[in-house]
């Protein structure tokens, strides 16, 4: 939805940093979607894989998001 309607705010004033974790393989969430949200926030960190889904994104890499959510708190 947050690529068809306004959300109730602007995308571009966010200021924080925000994780857009997506990947290609994702049957549930299509990877455009990770792609529109990640040139639409200005302090996006993207982290767009080719070779992971939905599913496997969290069991493969929930450490790294742990971590990357970590490195970047304030």
């Amino acid at each position: 939805m947050a690529m068809i309607t306004p959300g109730g705010f602007d995308r571009a004033s966010i200021g924080v940093p925000v994780h857009v974790w997506q990947g290609r393989h994702d049957r549930m969430v299509p990877h455009a979607h990770g792609e529109w949200l990640a040139a639409h926030i200005p302090t996006a960190i993207p982290h767009l894989f080719d070779d992971l889904g939905h599913l496997t994104l969290v069991v493969d890499s929930m450490g790294t998001v742990l971590d990357e959510l970590v490195a970047t708190r304030d």
